[in-house]
This record gives structure tokens, sequence and C-alpha cells, in this order.
């Protein structure tokens, strides 16, 4: 019995020392903001009781903490943060360097991914999911172009209802996330002959079929069936105008952690930035394809400004190639015979204090060229349709993979209204077939890197 009493004893011990630890935590309360609003069933505090309380944090006394709002411990870090940078004259943000993701891929990583469906057009065609609504269904045969800011997919299908009405349906997808989204739009075809499905395109002109077996054609660009492959109409979406790349909207990066949020700078292009004050860093990003010699510009236009350049490999490690920060206001250059290919990261700055807010200055990239790139037309295959497939392939001489941008020296004319769906990266070697372009028979042409290649009905025909 005695042993009992003691167990009973201790257990309400322990339940109230339980009881002490927590309490607190219960009888805790966040309190709103005086200016947030309510929302559902929560009560809003009147403003002379939030007084009262603001009131009682501000007595609390030396030995205890009043916690903020997370808003004002955030203006507190940064405080502290600048206070610290502002008497740490040892701190040097150059020594900090980015990761580049911009690498070329190697010639085993693009043969090994190398597509292996059709392309349609100015696009591809694909197998995917079946996707559908409570009013529409469509297949997961889908045609899908890359555009400079959005991909475009088109679904061939049918209204779930009306198994007779076939219907369209094209997705605008934008790259930016921030930007304004495009809703996708449904585009029913103007004779019920039952369910649509994509079977080819010519340009930005979609060929479809019906279950009936009649034969639809598409415009993409303005959104609307047509009679033929020749009809001329308006586009929906006209032609972009944007010029590539992007002019900048604000000044160069301050730190080197940023650059990969502006575009790589264009190889043996003048580009034009400003320092505006004593501490202002503008840093900049550049890729070198080749090995040679590389050579990059300033002309700080009467201030003293440094130049250095960095490169950076590809496990992210950051070397000092060269600098020049001799003393006065004329021209800066950096020159390096036997430069690697790489990533490389510039930085233009004040080496005394010196900087003129409105004269820019001028910074320019020579980086080694690589040997041309040959585009070759392999051969071209009629359709039962009457239309034709030019199949292409390349040869790189160079020993590594070059890269050669779709909106710049590699490019199809006629051209379509976006951007095409060509490779960018070139193996090493010939390559036989790499992809092949669905056209009307009429004269069609890859300009690639200087050279160029034309595909038309009287080309070689595949065997």
């Amino acid at each position: 019995m005695k042993n009992k009493s003691v167990f009973w004893v201790a257990a309400l011990l322990l339940g109230v020392f339980a009881v002490f630890l927590v309490w607190p935590y219960f009888t805790q309360v966040d309190l709103p903001d005086a200016n947030t609003p309510s929302f559902g069933s929560e009560t809003a505090i009147p403003p002379e009781i939030l007084t009262r309380i603001a009131q009682d944090n501000a007595n609390i006394s030396a030995t205890q903490t009043a916690y903020p709002p997370f808003a004002t411990q955030a203006a507190q870090t940064e405080q502290a943060l600048q206070l610290t940078l502002a008497v740490a004259p040892t701190l040097d943000l150059q020594e900090i360097f980015p990761i580049f993701s911009n690498v070329p891929p190697s010639a085993d990583d693009i043969l090994s991914g190398k597509a292996d469906y059709p392309l349609a057009g100015y696009g591809i065609l694909y197998e995917d999911q079946e996707w559908g609504d409570a009013k529409y269904e469509f297949s997961g045969l889908i045609w899908e172009e890359m555009t400079y800011d959005s991909s475009i997919l088109v679904r061939g299908g049918r209204v779930r209802g009306s198994p007779a009405q076939g219907a369209i349906r094209v997705m605008i997808r934008p790259h930016d996330l921030r930007s304004t989204h495009q809703n996708d739009v449904v585009i029913e075809s103007p004779v019920q002959a039952g369910e649509l499905t994509i079977i080819g395109a010519v340009g930005e002109r979609l060929i479809l079929t019906s279950e009936q077996g009649q034969t639809f054609y598409f415009d993409v660009p303005a959104l609307r069936f047509v009679d033929s492959l020749e009809e001329s109409v308006p586009s929906a979406t006209p032609p972009p105008t944007l010029e590539f790349p992007p002019e900048f909207t604000d000044d160069a990066p301050d730190e080197p952690r940023f650059v990969s949020d502006y575009p790589p700078q264009l190889e043996d292009k003048d580009v034009n930035y400003h320092i505006n004050s004593p501490t202002d860093y503008d840093w900049f990003a550049f890729a070198s394809q080749a090995e040679g010699t590389l050579k990059v510009s300033l002309i700080p236009r009467g201030k003293n400004y440094g130049l250095r350049v960095i490169l950076v490999d590809q496990d992210g490690e950051s070397i000092i190639v060269e600098e020049d920060t001799a003393s006065g206001g004329g021209a800066k250059q950096v020159i390096v015979p036997n430069a690697v290919s790489g990533n490389y990261i510039v930085r233009v700055w004040s080496l005394d204090g010196s900087f003129d807010e409105s004269r820019p200055y001028t910074l320019r990239f020579e980086p080694p060229k690589p040997q041309k790139i040959t585009p070759i037309l392999e051969c071209v295959a009629e359709n039962p349709d009457g239309t034709f497939t030019a199949h292409y392939g390349y040869e790189n001489p160079n020993p590594y993979v070059v890269v050669i941008d779709s909106r710049h020296q590699n490019t199809f004319h006629p051209g379509p209204v976006f951007r095409t769906g060509q490779p960018e990266y070139f193996v090493p070697g010939r390559v036989e077939n790499w992809f092949r372009v669905l056209f009307d028979g009429n004269g069609l042409t890859w300009v690639l890197d200087g050279g160029a290649v034309t595909a038309n009905r009287n080309s070689p025909r595949c065997p």
C-alpha cells in the first residue's frame, strides 16, 4: 500500500512539472500587425488594445526579450550586415565567384540525347499523355515549337459530348514565369468530321486528318483553320521584333553571383556601361569555345578604371587570368595568348574613386574563334500528301563541341514566324541525318556559321 502511495505522489509531481514546462507555449498569442486586416472567422483586435500591448511591450524589463515582427528582424539583420561590411575593409567582393551552368555538354551527352521523334515544319511531333476536361478530350500527339520567349504546343481532339465535332487546342507557355500567362485556346473544326489528329506541318501551318478521313489545315500564328497550305492569312501573333540580346534597363550586376541573371555577352561586340560610384563593381560573363588568343579591351573615357579577367572552371574554381590596373585614364587591355576554352567573368571598377555617371565606358570581348561548321543536306523524301522532308547533317572540324545560337548564325530561309527547332550544339566530326524538316518542295535554305545549303523538290532523293 505504501508503495502505491509513493507511485501516485511521484506521478502527480511529474504531471505538475510537465504542465509548468509547456504552459508558456500555450499562453503565447501571435498578434497581427495593426495594419493587418482580418480574414474568415478571425476577429480583428481593436486599435486601443494594440496600443496598450505596444506600451506593455516597451516596458518589459531589460532582463527580458521583446521579440520583434519578422519584418523588423529582417531589417535589423540587414543593418547588422551593412555595419559588418563597413567595418571589415578586408572583405573583397571580387573574391566571391559564381559557379557557371552554361558549360557546353559533352559530345556523348548530345549524341545520346538525339531525338527519335520527327521534326514537323518548324516544330517537332512527339507522343505524350492524353489530356481532357469536362468538354474536350485531346490525343497525346503534340506539335511543339520553341519561340524566343515561350513554347507553343498544339493537340488535336474532339468535343467530348459530340464526337463528330473535331477540335484543336493551342497552349502558349512563357519561359519566364514572371510574365503574363497566356491562356490556352480551343478552336473547333469548321466541319464536323470526327476527331482531329496532327500528321505533319509546313512551317507553322499544321496538317490534320479527321476520323472520317478528311484533311484540315490550321495556321498557328493566325489561330484559325485555312483551306490550303498556300492560303495567305494575317497573323494573330505577329513576328517578334525583340533584338538579341535585349538592352539592359539597369547597370551591370554589382556582384559576381548575379551575372547568371544576365545574358552572356556577345563576342566581338562593344558594350557600354557606367561606373556609378567609387565602390561600384560591374561584372560580366562570356564563354570561350576555342583555345587560343583571348583579348578583352576597356575604354574608360578619361576615368581611371581597372580591368580583371577571371576563368571559372567546371568545378566552380576561379582563377584570376590577368588584369590591367595601370594608373591613368587610358585604355586597358588583357591579352592571353594561350587561353583555354570555358567560362570567364570580367570585372570593371574605379581604381582611384573617379567615376562618370554621364559617360559610359566601352568593353569588348574577343575570344578565339573555332573553325567553321559545314551544313550538309543528306537527301529529300517525298511524302504521300505531296509535301517533302529534308534530311540534314553537318561536319564539325573542331575537336570539341561548338555552340551556335539559332537566333544568329543558325537559321532557316524562308524563316518561320518563330524560332526553329534545329540543333544548337554541334559535336566533333561528321554527323549524318541529324534532323528533318517538313516543307512544301520549294527552296528551303539552312544557313549555318556562314555556310548555306538548300533543299527543294529536285534535290537527291532519300533511298
